[in-house]
């Protein structure tokens, strides 16, 4: 080994690059909207889905005075042959990885600072698994992650947004690739199963519901006509929601062959902008997996979606 040359190392490195100023406050009623958004998590990855998360983020960042918290991941992948020996020495695939990172933080510093809004970036040069544990822990101290609908390997292991999802227990806008702005006060959906993760999704989407101009309650059967499983607890949470200063209409659909079906035609029926819901999967070797309808509704929307495990 050339002595002259660092040694690798598979610990990760986590460093603040960039912090930008806020631009005036504009002013919120708390008498009418007690919740807010106080800061939130925004992950990059150096692609061109980048952009969507920095545009939502910017529209949740203008109503609430958000903090944004920006982090960019960057993967270090040592390609390996057949037999598992590596093809390029590791310095190397670290330095070439670095140089593209420092494009892309640079990138992202000029777009964040175009917001106005107060922002902190840090970049994470680290092996996928310490990338999830690292940003999942980054996601406890936050209101909200902001990230984007994971493209082309929905099929493979859990992806690093279900990741993520499923190790912070911190509500999730998913951004999908149709989305170029996004409107807090735009129409909601929830999607309501009596189960925790839809009542934490819920207590999550608070500050969004408190301003969204129509609010839509959705159960779908899954027991056939009769929806007496489904009523009392809806109406329940509607009593809940009205505390809160947001009334809800109640919708019971009859079963549908696919639930995600329904949802996402009463998202598209009422106009939404965000979908509500719980997002609900299974454990297999110690990986968590989103369950079916929940992968269903991630991969189909066109508008944004809050998830809370």
């Amino acid at each position: 080994m050339d002595k002259d040359r660092p040694a690798m190392s598979a610990v990760s490195t986590d460093t603040t690059i960039a912090t930008g100023q806020s631009r005036p406050a504009t002013h919120i009623d708390p008498a009418r909207h007690s919740r807010s958004i106080s800061d939130a998590l925004l992950v990059f990855d150096g692609s061109k889905a980048d952009e969507r998360v920095a545009s939502v983020a910017d529209g949740v960042a203008t109503v609430f005075e958000t903090h944004l918290e920006a982090v960019l991941t960057n993967e270090i992948v040592f390609p390996t042959s057949g037999f598992g020996e590596l093809l390029t020495p590791p310095y190397e695939i670290s330095r070439l990885d670095e140089a593209a990172a420092d494009r892309a933080a640079k990138k992202l510093t000029e777009r964040l600072e175009r917001t106005g809004h107060p922002f902190d970036l840090r970049r994470l040069d680290a092996l996928g698994f310490e990338l999830e544990n690292s940003v999942s822990s980054l996601s406890r101290c936050v209101d909200l992650v902001i990230a984007a609908r994971a493209e082309g390997t929905v099929e493979q292991r859990p992806n690093f947004t279900e990741a993520v999802l499923f190790g912070s227990g911190t509500p999730m806008l998913v951004c999908p690739p149709s989305i170029e702005w996004f409107d807090p006060a735009a129409p909601a959906v929830i999607g309501w199963k009596n189960r925790p993760e839809c009542s934490r999704a819920i207590a999550g989407a608070l500050p969004f519901l408190q301003r969204a101009r129509d609010v839509f309650l959705v159960t779908v059967s899954e027991y056939g006509a009769d929806e007496q499983f489904h009523r009392e607890p809806a109406a329940d949470m509607a009593r809940h929601l009205a505390r809160h200063g947001i009334r809800v209409e109640i919708r019971h659909l009859p079963k549908w062959d696919h639930p995600a079906d329904a949802l996402l035609n009463e998202t598209k029926a009422t106009g939404a902008g965000l979908l509500v819901t719980g997002a609900y999967g299974h454990s297999r070797f110690s990986e968590w997996l989103l369950g079916g309808v929940t992968r269903e509704l991630l991969k189909r929307t066109d508008v944004a979606a809050l998830l809370c495990h």
